[in-house]
């Protein structure tokens, strides 16, 4: 049986892109509840 090469290259790189935009909205919410910021007040800035 020939076994094909999958190229998961573009799977991981979606995967990795995820997780770091979620990371990045993770930090932006914490540091705005830490500032006591709303996200109406963050609007009209």
């Amino acid at each position: 049986m020939i076994r094909g090469k999958i190229d998961i290259s573009g799977f991981i790189e979606v995967h990795t892109e995820q997780k770091v935009i979620a990371n990045l909205v993770k930090r932006f919410v914490k540091r705005r509840k830490e500032d006591g910021l709303t996200q109406k007040r963050l609007s009209e800035k």
